[in-house]
């Protein structure tokens, strides 16, 4: 069983990932049209556990992202897992 729970931590997006077994992973970040913002991990193997993973609210680019609302998506072995958070950026200017 996979589970991906998304927790607003303020200035950054908090992805809590429990696995019950070993699964081949990866973590995207996408907006509300479903343009990849960013990738948070990269296809890797991970064991049974618990994972947590952060983002920031910035593109791949390093671009501060003005929407709120978006779409994380977990691939797994042949499967996809996708949850929808909304997050409010604040930037400096």
């Amino acid at each position: 069983m996979v589970y991906l729970q998304v927790e607003n931590q303020g200035e950054n997006v908090e992805f809590n990932l429990n696995l019950s077994k070993t699964h081949s992973i990866s973590l995207e970040i996408f907006s509300i049209t479903g343009r990849k913002i960013k990738k948070l991990v990269s296809t890797i193997p991970l064991v049974s556990g618990q994972y947590k993973y952060y983002w920031n609210g910035y593109d791949h680019f390093g671009l501060p992202i003005c929407q709120n609302q978006f779409f994380a998506k977990l691939l797994f072995d042949d499967s996809s897992l996708i949850k929808y958070f909304e997050f409010n950026q604040s930037v400096s200017s």
